[in-house]
């Protein structure tokens, strides 16, 4: 009786990690991305809104400036 209980066990065991695993990859490296890049276009729009279209532009830009990104200086 001991043994068919550890086999269920088992069963169950890897049933559980046959179904999270798949899942976890999935929403990590295919709907993470989607979802992050549809909140940033929104949270765009949503500041534009607020700021009005010329004051986040500006913000945009200086969010964003080249030489921020890549740690050099302006000269």
């Amino acid at each position: 009786m001991n043994y068919l209980l550890l086999i269920k066990r088992a069963m169950l065991q890897v049933l559980r990690y046959g179904v999270y695993v798949p899942y976890l990859v999935f929403y990590s490296f295919v709907l993470g991305p989607i979802v992050g890049g549809i909140l940033m276009v929104g949270g765009v729009a949503v500041l534009s809104l607020i700021l009005g279209p010329k004051t986040s532009w500006l913000a945009l830009k200086k969010a964003y400036r080249e030489e921020e990104v890549r740690g050099l200086r302006a000269h």
